[in-house]
């Protein structure tokens, strides 16, 4: 099972200065860690924490109203961007964090 998060809801609870972040996210990895046993399946296993964080702290405030899927095979991201470019800039910025899933682009030009 995965879930979806707006990216912007990362920056609502949280200053955007890159150490609190990255504290953020250690604390959350080290919680999940905690979980893994709990979990049915590896794919429940993975977080959209990264994901959401990159799209959260976005020049381009569209990329922040995206949604995040990301599980142990691939990350889908869906939402409505009003370009191509826009659409094309938020699968480059999952590439980085990708480590070897699959970038399923399924936003929508409107």
């Amino acid at each position: 099972m995965t879930t979806t998060t707006p990216a912007s809801r990362i920056l609502e609870n949280s200053p955007t200065t890159s150490s609190v972040v990255i504290a953020h996210f250690e604390a959350s990895l080290h919680e999940q860690l905690l979980r893994v046993d709990k979990v049915a399946s590896p794919e429940e296993a993975a977080a959209p924490e990264l994901a959401l964080a990159v799209l959260a702290n976005s020049t381009v405030s569209e990329l922040r109203d995206l949604h995040v899927d990301e599980c142990t095979k691939k990350i889908r991201i869906t939402g409505n961007v009003s370009s191509f470019y826009h659409k094309q800039l938020a699968q480059e910025a999952m590439r980085p964090i990708a480590e070897g899933r699959v970038v399923d682009n399924q936003v929508d030009v409107a």
